[in-house]
């Protein structure tokens, strides 16, 4: 089945909102995204169960992080801890927000928020997990992600607060390592908040509650994920990746994977290797697709369009960490849209990633591959992911 061109939720600008007070109209100090698709009016709380293997500093952690975002609504608390724990490691619809973990590999997320929204547009369920693939610590250190940095993120995408173009902002998109400025909101992640929270507490947008519902009788649950993910300098990119080709693209079909989420496997006509050994096609698989009960969509950066009869050039990686279904697909791509070049449009010239963040001159790419591979060699470039089979303790 081909991949589906899929819906994303509306998502207002902060920076052009005006929020409305008894003492008159004030304008938002933000430029972070709010997402339309908001909890049910009159929601007073939402309470998450988290995974009982946590390390107990972690799982205080997540309570410190609640409360930095709790502390920034004037309308009072929203976020709880459940004293109760679960044994899964893995989120479901279920009826119970959780927070879980679990060794997804070189998948290129550290944290994410999985929001269930039914036919109104509204959330009706919050998940977060997080990929222990990655190096993960409870303070800042070189070459490691601060589990507390992530999960004040995390959680400010469950008050429905988007990605903040601002580096310094908690709700800036990337992971950064080796720091914990996240864990403490600035002013605009505050009013953001506030802001947001306010929508479904004071029915500000109760006008268009149902301007994205589903209105046909097989309602399918929708997830637009809300992913923080990893960037990488052009050498990393060369150095996660286990191979390198250029080929087109025959074939995509999406299924679900074993947490029964929709994922879209591609497959490629090899014309090209550059690196690694790879067989006359190869398998990516992409978070993301629409099956028969679900939609799951995430935005470009994580989950990048590849379409058949594409030329692309692709970095791709085959550490899938501790998944059950690790047999079912070949690769990931590196750093999702950042190891992905489409070839097609400018097959003589420099060749670009999705994101705009790499080049490569297209008639000489396997000579700056090689002295990409060597800088590495010689000064002992890690790289960002545990081997498969290991996964961070946290």
């Amino acid at each position: 089945m081909s991949k589906k061109q899929l819906k994303k939720p509306l998502i207002i600008a902060g920076s052009v909102l005006l929020l409305m007070s008894s003492a008159g109209t004030s304008f938002a100090a933000y430029s972070h995204e709010l997402y339309s698709t908001i909890w049910t009016q009159g929601r007073s709380s939402a309470t998450y169960t988290v995974q009982s293997t946590f390390d107990t500093t972690t799982k205080t952690q997540i309570q410190t992080a609640m409360s930095q975002w709790n502390t920034a609504l004037p309308s009072g608390s929203f976020l709880y801890k459940s004293s109760a724990e679960t044994s899964s490691s893995s989120p479901s619809q279920d009826g119970i927000n959780t927070i879980t973990k679990n060794a997804y590999g070189a998948n290129s997320f550290t944290g994410e928020h999985l929001p269930y929204v039914n036919s109104s547009n509204r959330v009706i369920e919050s998940d977060i997990r997080i990929n222990t693939s990655q190096n993960w610590s409870t303070s800042p250190k070189p070459g490691y992600y601060d589990i507390q940095s992530t999960m004040t993120h995390e959680l400010g995408h469950a008050l429905r607060v988007g990605h903040s173009p601002v580096y310094d902002d908690t709700m800036y998109g990337v992971g950064s390592m080796n720091t914990d400025y996240k864990r403490t909101l600035t002013t605009a992640d505050r009013e953001a908040a506030q802001y947001s929270v306010s929508r479904w507490k004071s029915n500000l947008l109760k006008a268009s509650d149902g301007e994205n519902s589903v209105s046909d009788d097989t309602y399918k649950v929708v997830i637009h994920s809300d992913a923080e993910v990893v960037q990488y300098e052009k050498n990393q990119l060369v150095n996660e990746a286990d191979v390198i080709v250029s080929g087109t693209v025959i074939s995509q079909e999406v299924q679900k994977d074993f947490e029964g989420f929709p994922v879209t496997d591609t497959t490629i006509r090899v014309h090209t290797v550059y690196k690694g050994e790879p067989g006359e096609t190869v398998e990516i698989r992409v978070n993301g697709g629409e099956t028969d009960d679900m939609v799951y969509t995430l935005d470009e950066a994580a989950a990048p369009t590849l379409n058949i009869g594409e030329e692309v050039i692709v970095f791709l990686s085959a550490n899938k960490g501790l998944r059950p279904d690790k047999d079912d697909f070949g690769y990931y791509l590196v750093g999702q849209a950042q190891g992905k070049f489409n070839i097609s449009a400018q097959p003589q010239g420099l060749v670009e990633n999705s994101t705009d963040t790499h080049s490569f001159d297209f008639n000489n790419i396997q000579n700056e591959i090689d002295q990409i591979e060597k800088y590495n060699k010689e000064n002992n470039i890690p790289r960002k992911f545990l081997p498969e089979g290991e996964e961070s303790n946290i």
